[in-house]
């Protein structure tokens, strides 16, 4: 099986919520403690790829597919993007050489229950302005 960019390997992809893939280089997602790091090769240009990753819609669900198109692992624990790095002319294997980019996520539990109180927040006040409207109204 060959993929663009990567040789005559099979590689393994990450599917981003939207459908959009990426292939990933080998060993291409590591973990620390509040990140999550992808090395991925893209067709796209900087912009693109960075657009793709700082939606937050798109790296809600993100599925590691493995090189016979299952899905190995699906990540719901991506909270924001952290930064893009581009690497280019990396060398992938001993017959490979690819532009890189590494894009880093945030898998901070602290960071996402952050957002969902401020979530709650936003919902309550755009109720309670609904309210006030409706009630004023009717005085």
């Amino acid at each position: 099986m060959k993929f663009e960019g990567i040789g005559d390997v099979m590689t393994e992809k990450i599917r981003l919520r939207d459908g959009t893939e990426f292939t990933l280089v080998p060993m291409g997602i590591t973990e620390t403690d509040k990140l999550r790091i992808f090395k991925i090769v893209s067709n796209l240009t900087y912009d693109e790829t960075l657009l793709n990753f700082t939606n937050e819609n798109n790296i809600s669900q993100i599925e590691y597919i493995l090189a016979d198109n299952s899905v190995g692992a699906t990540y719901q624990d991506c909270v924001s993007f952290q930064w893009i790095m581009y690497i280019p002319n990396e060398k992938i294997d001993d017959n490979t050489v690819a532009n890189v980019y590494e894009v880093a996520l945030s898998t901070d539990d602290i960071e996402r229950k952050i957002k969902a109180t401020q979530q709650f927040i936003d919902n309550a006040v755009a109720e309670l302005t609904i309210l006030m409207a409706t009630i004023g109204g009717n005085i």
